[in-house]
């Protein structure tokens, strides 16, 4: 960590040397850059970014927080993401580093107790063996298979936050979607790829209560036929393929947008999967376990579509079939501080996310988008299906770079295996980048 904040100072100090006067047009459109050679291929960029978020949110119901307030709802101010980046490309060889908080309530200070969690995001290095077909790395990083926005950036995503549903491992074997291990990527004319073995993380599901007799039969057994997460010393294998029709997207870093403003034009069709062997143990009726491999597929299009009135329409759909193992499902939202505004995000079974947006026409920078997702998920652990419906309005000042949104969620809530009702959140959410 050291190490890398002494990175940053260097390389701005370097920068500030080399150009006395800083050109912040320049700055917005390509971050923080320190070009080696005169051609600008080789290079050093620094990033830093930010989304703080304003919520309302109604709580599910038969829940307090642990000071014993009985409020049915709270407004809240929290710190989503922070992040430091350092990108550096020489030659063929390509390196890139962030570190950041994630997820800071009011609850997680230095006053609390309880310090805000600081950690890598992404430390790997790649090396270009082919040209644009075949390049290699390995570290920890965000080349993951399974679908478009398994990979998603969250500083360019299309609503308040990225789809959950289509990171699989989120909260279990990963670190904020990122994994430990090998990648191998490319193009080949419209056709892209990604490939990767990864070791998981240490995960389990819940603290089960398991004994076993003096011959190794199971006595005492936590729910039956249900699948939990456990611990697996096996490797994970993940890949995602697509066929890009227009623009072409880059392969040289692994994160997706979720709409480009009206800036390319973009027709992709992908088929990805995630597999991970004997990463579930289920326990039978009869005393044995049983051990369950995890293994996700999905199909996804994207499409951002420049019309000439300086409009655009962002389309997403992707369908992912899971298997965790028998009756798998995890229930969880994000900074969730008291345990109140869970909903279902993982399980066995089908799930759908749609993104619909428009861009609308305007000549000035500031830029107004519309839009809508939707989650669908059928899982054979819930009696009913589970609908989850985002509304909201993108402000972009500076593109990416400076923008503000406004959002109203639809959550359902489940109590036990059933529908209940929905529950509601409205976002106001400031992002801003170089």
């Amino acid at each position: 960590m050291r190490l890398l904040f002494l990175s940053i100072i260097i390389l701005a100090s370097m920068l500030v040397n080399a150009q006395k006067t800083i050109n912040t047009e320049e700055i917005l459109k390509n971050g923080i850059k320190i070009n080696f050679t005169e051609d600008g291929k080789n290079f050093a960029k620094i990033g830093l970014g930010a989304q703080i978020w304003a919520r309302f949110s109604e709580f599910n119901e038969k829940t307090s927080p642990s000071y014993g307030d009985k409020r049915s709802s709270e407004f809240d101010i929290s710190l989503r993401r922070s992040f430091f980046s350092i990108y550096t490309k020489f030659d063929r060889f390509t390196v890139f580093s962030m570190i950041g908080v994630s997820s800071q309530p009011n609850n997680t200070a230095t006053t609390t107790g309880k310090n805000a969690e600081f950690f890598l995001y992404d430390m790997w290095g790649s090396y270009r063996i082919i040209d644009d077909h075949l390049t290699l790395g390995m570290g920890l990083n965000m080349y993951s298979g399974l679908s478009r926005y398994s990979s998603a950036t969250s500083s360019k995503a299309l609503s308040a936050d990225v789809p959950f549903v289509a990171c699989p491992d989120l909260t279990k074997g990963s670190q904020n979607a990122r994994h430990l291990g090998f990648f191998a990527t490319g193009k080949f004319g419209m056709f892209d790829y990604r490939l990767t073995l990864a070791k998981p993380f240490n995960a389990e599901n819940i603290k089960y209560n398991v004994t076993k007799d003096k011959d190794g039969k199971i006595t005492t057994i936590p729910t039956t036929n249900t699948a939990y997460e456990i611990a697996s010393n096996n490797l994970a294998v993940k890949g995602y393929f697509t066929m890009q029709l227009w623009d072409k997207e880059t392969h040289e870093m692994p994160f997706k947008a979720g709409t480009y403003i009206g800036k390319k034009k973009v027709l992709n069709f992908g088929v990805g999967f995630d597999y991970t062997p004997e990463s579930t143990i289920t326990f039978n009726t009869n005393g044995t376990e049983t051990l369950n491999d995890k293994f996700h597929l999905a199909a996804d299009v994207f499409m951002d579509l420049p019309l000439k009135n300086g409009d655009a329409i962002t389309f997403y759909t992707g369908i992912f079939k899971f298997d965790y193992g028998q009756n798998y499902y995890l229930n969880y939202n994000v900074m969730d501080k008291h345990k109140q505004l869970g909903e279902p995000q993982q399980g066995t079974g089908i799930a759908i996310n749609s993104q619909i947006a428009y861009l609308l026409p305007s000549k000035s920078a500031i830029k107004l988008q519309p839009y809508y997702t939707f989650d669908y998920k059928n899982y054979e652990a819930l009696n009913d299906i589970a609908l989850h419906h985002n509304m909201g309005l993108n402000f972009f000042m500076a593109g990416h770079k400076a923008k503000f949104g406004l959002e109203y969620q639809l959550r359902p809530y489940f109590s036990g295996a059933n529908f209940d009702s929905y529950k509601s959140m409205g976002i106001f959410k400031m992002s801003f980048s170089i």
